[in-house]
């Protein structure tokens, strides 16, 4: 159907006069809203008025006549003029005052009607309307507003427009009143009430008399509905009513008197069931009171309720009914009305604690009396053991254990003679009865206590209680005690020996004698002081009359000593030293029996020693300290153990003197370091005086013997010589050099899976004849190998043809093609060529351009293969990778290193390692018999250095030597040393190496590349229900039930894919046994007696070995999907594998 357009406006302005015409003084009016609709009231477009008051639509319809209307929304604070008092054009078309909504005309297709106006006019102040009311506190919840309920005030109320904005805010007064004046007649409004602070609930909505009703629709917000206000109107009828919710309950209660009424001793009864009804009887909500026997129903609208009571468990009578005249104490229970209690009217807020409910049991009196012996509960032999003629005091707690109270509560004792009653007494009353009743309380405990002097031997008494009920009722009960007499053990004593430990071994050697006058407390096991005593002249020591039992000694350091013995040395208790240092000198603790005289406690003590003297100047070189030869300043000297480790360091002072103070007595030497500026060592203790010989041995790095020194020694007799000759010197460089993990196609990651596509591959020239790509046959090939370049230079290609004569033709894409030095690296890139690298890549190395064929290899380079930094491709080493995703490097060859200090460079395992020890000659003279040895190597080799083949390691000659080994897990160190001498003069040198060898890192990529298909597969049992591999939907979790609850599970892998046939062994088994979580299983094709995994393998993990299902799980084993470490499928993790041409770990465990 064609389209028509049709134009609808004109004008709307303020009617100053109010006649309902357009009047030339009169104006537009800007800003007012006005819709469009059509003759249903379908709103087609809307716009504003512009500046002058005018507005215009331009519709586009069916080209037919077609009816429209027009609504003006009007402006707060105006009301329309009359319609239709004039002309078109001139008057105002609004005909429904309220909507704004002028009468529907018609206007054809292609014309316009611009007579459409709306006149309006100012609302003078007495048509404005109002409207308000009352915010009320509904006490009865009833929706109507009764004459005792009052306002609330503060109370939040919004005035909205039809669509719903916020006209105005405001809040109730002190009566809970509220209104909006100065409204626009024949306008809708809403009024939306906010819940005041403290209440919970709105009344229900619209109930009765419009004037008293609650107006907030509680399904609408609190909204009331449209009003329409006349001018001058005020509709005082829209109101909004709230309550509180109430509660109500209290006690169900133990009437112990069967009174009615609750007294103060009488507890809550716990767990009872109560039942909250509505007046009709119907039941709202049950409970159970808490353990003190309060129960209580909230959140209740105002209004009737019932309570009915169970009664409880145990109780089989209910209490009077409503017993005295206090609503709060008393029993609401009714019997006669199946303990149901009265109606309880409750109004908004409140909480009623009046329903309670008394129960009673029939009276079950009874006693318990419990005696104990020095407050051991010794009911049967022996007791407590009593030293004869000390008290045994009795202690008696009688308790009521019934529920009603006893009186007449009588205790007697037999005093140890059942079948005499004539000495029975009566224990002495000493408390309990908190309210002085004279009645033994529910729960109270009353005590009693006696004593007797202990004599020899058993001794069992009886005590008896008994009371009476309120119904005459007796009870009674007893209890035995019972306590042994015994005669005090003999004595016993304690002591040894404080002794100069002159060796400080910890040993009472012979020799060694005692310390008089020492300090020594004896302490009991907790440690307090019982006695203390002092060494006499031979350093013995004695604690007597000691009751046996267990001790401690706690010896205190004697005046000039500094140290104690070592503790606890050697096997023989009676000569080691018993004072721990560690434990405030304290030795351990001792046990004496009866009569015993322990004389092994010693504590050893010791003085420190010194030890130093004097490093001279020996002029004369004999070996001896002349009165004219001084002495050397700041000369180093070294104190060493026996075993030859470093103690202390010092220098000589201006005088050449040195001292080492404050030594443990024992074995020592002293390593002298040769002064700057002095090139000889004088003869090592020459003639018979050792205060003035030299103890400096040359031959022996300058160490003197060893010293021993005993407690409280000064030895100042350990000297050195030195002189001024010749100066010759030697050095020794002892270098590593290691194959590092990742260097190589050992343990390489595919570069492909890291970083994409290949886009330049960075080789490396280095003329060899190895092929060890990282790739299976057929990916990788060597094509030529005719030899090796002689001259250090190659010219080579790198392309994608495979024919050598298409190539010389200059045939396919050129990655890269130039002359090549031994060493240089050259970049094969895909952006000189093709848009990418071709599945095989040729590599071609001629003498020079133009030049023989010296070698020619494939490399696949679309990464189908791995492609692995460090493979070796006949003379083309890769060291630098740049893929779509980043790039990698090798890191380059370090070449030998300086490695004195560990842990050194990392050596793949099982590489060589090689060593190079430089030997130079530092000194000032020529030097013969060179050695050079290793601590760890033998069998060095000698490279050269020898310039004039003269055997003398001259001035500045360098002599290499060389040595290797295979390279082993862990830090490895060895040392080199060089020695040579010069007219006599030995010198030497030392260095060490260190390198630390380590295992292939983790192949990253798929396994059966790697390592072919799998023969044995390790798991890490790990609690999971998650599958995370790259096998798709072949790896799947085919059962999932309970989780394994304590830690271990039986687990059977197989080709079964049965759980329940799996279990009763069917199928081929590779691994079945049970597992602990966190330890890992084996599964092997060995263990099945075949060659080979299945398509899919399952694993099973069963709560035991009789069954239990917990979880079935399959996982691809054919190799036809990727098998990767760390694949977790469920409970099982991928963590070690083994193909048919190695394996990770490596070795791989023939166990798990």
């Amino acid at each position: 159907m064609t389209m028509a357009e049709f134009k609808i406006g004109d004008y709307v302005w303020e009617d100053l006069d109010c006649d309902g015409i357009q009047d030339i003084e009169e104006s537009g009016i800007a800003g007012v809203q006005v819709q469009l609709m059509d003759a249903n009231g379908n709103i087609l477009d809307t716009t504003i008025t512009d500046g002058r008051g005018r507005y215009l639509f331009r519709y586009f319809g069916d080209d037919k006549p077609t009816d429209f209307k027009v609504t003006f929304i009007k402006p707060e604070g105006y009301t329309f003029t009359e319609a239709n008092k004039t002309v078109d054009g001139r008057d105002s078309d609004v005909v429904d005052f309220t909507t704004g909504m002028t009468d529907v005309f018609t206007v054809q297709p292609g014309r316009f009607d611009l007579t459409i106006d709306a006149g309006l006019k100012r609302i003078p102040e007495q048509e404005k309307a109002s409207l308000g009311d009352f915010v009320f506190h509904d006490l009865d919840a009833d929706g109507i507003q009764d004459p005792n309920e009052p306002g609330i005030a503060g109370a939040t109320v919004k005035l909205q427009n039809a669509a719903g904005s916020v006209l105005a805010t405001t809040t109730t007064n002190a009566q809970g009143a509220y209104s909006f004046t100065g409204l626009t007649p024949d306008t809708q409004y809403k009024v939306m009430f906010s819940q005041p602070s403290g209440f919970d609930s709105v009344s229900p909505y619209k109930v009765g008399d419009p004037t008293r009703d609650s107006n907030a629709n509680p399904v609408n917000g609190l909204m009331s509905d449209l009003v329409t206000l006349a001018p001058g109107e005020n509709n005082p009828t829209i109101d909004a009513g709230f309550y509180k919710s109430a509660a109500l309950g209290d006690f169900v209660f133990n009437d112990l008197d069967q009174d009615g009424i609750q007294d103060a001793n009488e507890p809550g009864i716990g767990g009872a069931t109560v039942k909250l009804q509505n007046a009709a009887g119907s039941v709202l909500a049950t409970t159970t009171t808490n353990g003190d026997g309060f129960y209580q129903f909230t959140g209740l609208r105002p209004g009737d309720y019932k309570v009915m009571f169970v009664q409880p468990n145990g109780f089989d009578n209910v209490s009077p009914f409503e017993a005295g005249n206090n609503p709060a104490i008393d029993s609401d229970a009714n019997p006669a009305n199946g303990l149901m209690s009265d109606v309880v009217n409750l109004t908004s807020g409140e909480f009623d604690r009046t329903v309670d409910a008394g129960f009673f049991r029939t009276p079950q009196p009874g006693i318990d009396i419990e005696k104990a012996t020095n407050g051991q509960d010794a009911d049967t032999p022996t007791g407590p053991v009593i030293a004869v003629g000390q008290t045994a005091n009795f202690t008696y707690r009688v308790k009521n254990t019934g529920d009603v109270p006893l009186s007449n509560v009588t205790v007697r004792d037999d005093n140890g003679t059942p079948s005499n009653t004539g000495d029975d007494f009566s224990p002495t009353f000493t408390g309990g009865d908190s309210d002085n009743d004279g009645l033994l309380d529910l729960n109270e405990t009353w005590t009693y206590t006696a004593s007797r002097t202990v004599t020899a031997g058993q001794y069992t008494n009886i005590s008896k209680v008994t009371g009476r009920a309120p119904n005459g009722q007796m009870v009674m009960d007893s209890d035995p005690s019972n306590h042994f007499g015994q005669e005090p053990p003999p004595v016993a004593k304690l002591g040894d020996v404080v002794f100069e430990d002159r060796n400080a071994n910890g040993i009472q050697d012979s020799g060694e004698s005692g310390i008089s006058g020492a300090t020594v407390k004896l302490q009991d096991a907790n440690g307090n002081t019982l006695a203390t005593t002092t060494t006499d002249g031979s350093g013995m020591y004695m604690f007597n009359d000691l009751t046996p039992g267990q001790y401690k000694v706690m010896f205190v350091q004697p005046n000039g000593f500094n140290a104690v013995s070592p503790y606890f040395v050697g096997n023989n208790r009676a000569i080691d030293s018993d004072a721990n240092p560690n434990n405030g000198l304290m030795s351990n603790v001792v046990t004496l029996a009866p009569g015993e005289f322990n004389n092994t406690i010693d504590a050893g003590f010791y003085k420190f020693a010194k030890l130093g003297d004097f490093v001279f100047n020996d002029r004369d070189q004999d070996g001896f300290q002349d009165a004219n030869e001084p002495g050397i300043a700041g000369a180093t000297v070294k104190l060493q153990n026996a075993a030859g480790s470093v103690l202390a360091t010092t220098t000589t002072d201006s005088s050449g003197m040195y001292m080492f103070n404050g030594l443990t007595p024992g074995q020592y030497k002293v390593m002298f370091v040769q002064p700057n500026g002095f090139d000889g060592v004088s003869p090592f203790k020459a003639g018979n005086n050792s205060a003035a010989d030299s103890d400096a041995n040359p031959n022996n790095g300058l160490m003197s013997d060893v010293v021993t020194l005993a407690s409280g020694q000064f030895n100042n007799t350990i000297d050195a010589g030195f002189f001024q000759a010749i100066q010759p010197g030697i050095n020794l460089e002892k270098l590593v050099k290691t194959t590092p993990p990742g260097s190589g196609v050992n343990g390489g990651q595919d570069l492909c899976e890291t970083l994409g596509k290949p886009e330049v591959l960075v080789f490396q020239y280095l003329p060899s004849t190895n092929f060890n790509p990282g790739q299976p046959s057929g990916k990788a090939e060597i094509l030529t190998n005719n030899g090796l370049d002689d001259d250090g230079t190659s010219y080579v290609i790198v392309t994608d043809e495979d024919k050598l004569q298409d190539v010389l033709a200059g045939k396919g894409d050129r990655f890269f093609a130039g002359n090549v030095d031994v060493g240089d690296t050259f970049n094969a890139s895909r952006f000189t060529a093709g848009d990418k690298f071709s599945s095989n890549t040729y590599i071609y190395f001629f003498d020079s351009q133009g030049g023989p064929l010296l070698q020619a290899a494939q490399y696949h380079t679309s990464c189908s293969a791995p492609i692995i930094l460090g493979a070796e491709v006949l003379s083309a080493t890769l060291v630098g990778y740049d893929g779509e995703n980043g790039e990698a490097f090798l890191p380059p060859d370090q070449g030998f290193v300086d490695a004195d200090n560990a842990p050194g460079p990392e050596a793949l395992i099982g590489t060589q390692v090689m060593f190079r020890y430089e030997v130079t000659n530092t000194g000032d003279t020529p030097l013969g018999n060179i050695q050079v040895t290793d601590d760890r190597l033998s069998g060095l080799t000698f490279e050269g250095g020898d310039a004039n083949s003269n055997n003398l390691l001259d001035l500045n000659e360098t002599w290499i030597y060389s040595a290797s080994e295979t390279a082993r897990e862990g830090l490895r160190t060895n040392k080199g040393t060089v020695t040579g001498s010069a007219n006599g003069i030995q010198v030497m040198d030392m260095d060490p190496a260190n390198y630390t060898g380590v295992n292939v890192p983790p192949p990253s990529g798929d396994l059966c590349e790697v390592y072919g298909k799998p023969r044995a597969l390790i798991f890490d049992y790990e609690i999971g229900s998650t599958i995370k591999t790259s096998q798709g939907d072949k790896a799947e979790i085919l059962f999932q039930g309970a989780v394994d609850n304590d830690g271990t599970s039986f687990i059977i892998v197989t080709d079964e894919d049965k759980a329940a046939d799996a279990l009763s062994g069917k199928g081929k088994r590779y691994f079945a046994d049970e597992v602990n979580v966190g330890d890992e299983f084996l599964a092997s094709v060995f263990n099945a007696n075949t060659d080979k995994f299945g398509s899919n393998t399952y694993i099973h993990f069963f709560d035991d070995r009789s069954g239990g299902l917990l979880q079935s799980v399959s996982y691809h084993t054919s190799c036809s999907q990727p098998m990767r470490l760390n694949d977790m499928v469920g409970n099982a993790t991928l963590v070690g594998y083994q193909g048919e041409t190695g394996g990770f770990p490596d070795p791989f465990p023939t166990s798990v």
